[in-house]
């Protein structure tokens, strides 16, 4: 996995003297192979450091303590501050895919400016789940496409809930299919947490049959899939 783009970001912070902003590298990308993951064995992979500097008028300013922080949970990491204090750096290595996210360097000069900018850890989308589900790959299957598989089983009249358990950054786009057809969002089918979640409401039999999420963002594609079976039938199908 290459990093499609990486450039310099350009903050300047309220509190910080005239002139003074956040420089840095503006993104890295997860390198780890594959698109399965659980909690308990996540996939890992190789992810180059972020780093910031403060700078005034292309001078860099000393460093006398930086943090970063994962915005979407708000946990801060401890910066490594370089041997001339002069750039603070988050430390990679080889981490899960979760580490993936959007996080933002937050500097405090030695001279007492405070500056901060955002910056961002990219993955493709990737399963992640404990659910036991059949992985393969289609018959027509696209370049990095991967598609799991699991029976949901469920009575006339009820609710049937389907989740489509994958992460990445930027957050996966998710578009819901029925038996190869897409879904629309309404009365009948409910999608909540950024579209990751299908409830199809007041089942008939009608709605039986196969469902798929289909996640996407930059960097590549994946499917996840479930067949609906009433439960008087007590037997699955897998295609």
């Amino acid at each position: 996995m290459r990093l499609l783009f990486i450039g310099v970001f350009f903050i300047q912070c309220a509190f910080a003297a005239a002139g003074t902003v956040a420089i840095g590298n503006l993104a890295v990308a997860f390198q780890g192979k594959g698109y399965q993951s659980t909690p308990e064995k996540p996939l890992k992979g190789p992810m180059n450091d972020l780093w910031c500097q403060a700078s005034d008028n292309g001078e860099h300013k000393e460093i006398a303590n930086a943090r970063f922080v994962r915005v979407h949970d708000r946990k801060h990491f401890e910066a490594h501050i370089d041997d001339d204090s002069k750039k603070a750096i988050l430390i990679f290595g080889n981490v899960p895919v979760t580490e993936a996210a959007k996080y933002r360097c937050e500097i405090t000069t030695s001279d007492g400016d405070h500056v901060f900018g955002n910056m961002f850890a990219y993955s493709h989308p990737v399963i992640h789940t404990n659910t036991s589900v059949g992985v393969y790959k289609p018959d027509d299957n696209q370049e990095n496409e991967l598609v799991a598989k699991q029976a949901i089983y469920t009575d006339l009249d009820a609710s049937a809930q389907f989740d489509c358990p994958v992460v990445g950054y930027p957050h996966p786009n998710v578009v819901w299919y029925k038996d190869g057809l897409p879904i629309d969002a309404g009365l009948k089918y409910v999608m909540r947490h950024r579209g990751k979640q299908l409830t199809v409401k007041n089942i008939t039999e009608a709605d039986i049959g196969v469902y798929r999420c289909r996640a996407y963002n930059t960097f590549a594609s994946i499917v996840d899939g479930a067949e609906m079976i009433m439960k008087s039938h007590w037997t699955s199908h897998y295609s």
